[in-house]
């Protein structure tokens, strides 16, 4: 499988519908709010819209076509948030 599309850590990952959806994370100091989904038929990655809010260490679910990320810290190192987002990805 092909790496990530930027390294990073403290992200979360989900399986839906043939993908696995990559959720926020850690680079470096700064908190991310990439998305990225990996087609598992044609091993490639897919930017998709962006966390409304950049966090790590947070939690994700999928229901059907959506993701849903659930709290993690908007800023490096221990912080939290109360979030809850909604992403649609297929």
């Amino acid at each position: 499988m092909p790496s990530l599309p930027i390294a990073r850590s403290g992200f979360q990952a989900v399986s839906t519908a043939g993908s696995v959806v990559v959720v926020g994370g850690e680079q470096g100091t700064q908190t991310v709010a990439e998305v990225d989904r990996l087609d598992l038929r044609t091993a490639r990655w897919r930017r998709l819209a962006d966390l409304p809010v950049a966090r790590h260490g947070l939690g994700v679910v999928a229901d059907g076509p959506l993701v849903f990320a659930i709290d993690g810290g908007p800023q490096a190192g221990l912080t939290m948030s109360r979030l809850v987002s909604r992403l649609r990805v297929a």
